[in-house]
């Protein structure tokens, strides 16, 4: 599994050529979703963010037993995660995510293309994630590791 040191580039390369996600804020992702690649997501499928398998994903599936918020609680819930063949595949289609239904683009709305790195990880908050603590998390994670400069 990658290194935050080497998903940099990939993840700037993916920004430049899409303007979709801050390079920052996919970083931060990877590090909560994956636990900086030591998930056993991660480590089975190459999934970097932890991105279920729903519509329009028609490739490979991974099912693992996850926590969800649900009514401020943390449950574990058993849920079907795309698998990629390479970790790259996964940063590249973590971008792609966002816009890959009309549906996707308006619930995203708040982080495709925003150059504010708070206000897209708040807008991560009730639509990425359950987690209701979710955008202040990775805002930490981002102070935290100076990623603000990948931007």
């Amino acid at each position: 599994m990658p290194t935050l040191a080497e998903i940099k580039n990939k993840v700037i390369e993916v920004w430049e050529n899409d303007r979709i996600v801050l390079p920052s804020v996919t970083a931060a992702q990877f590090i909560l979703e994956s636990a900086s690649g030591t998930s056993a997501l991660a480590k089975a499928s190459n999934n970097l963010f932890g991105i279920k398998a729903s519509a329009p994903w028609t490739g490979d599936t991974h099912t693992i037993t996850s926590n969800e918020e649900i009514n401020g609680v943390m449950v574990p819930k058993k849920s079907v995660f795309r698998k990629y063949a390479t970790w790259q595949d996964s940063v590249q289609d973590h971008s792609t995510f966002f816009i890959s239904t009309e549906t996707r683009k308006k619930v995203y709305a708040g982080i495709i293309g925003e150059t504010d790195y708070k206000k897209a990880c708040n807008a991560m908050t009730g639509s990425y994630a359950t987690d209701s603590a979710y955008g202040k998390k990775l805002i930490a994670i981002i102070e935290a590791n100076g990623l603000s400069a990948w931007d």
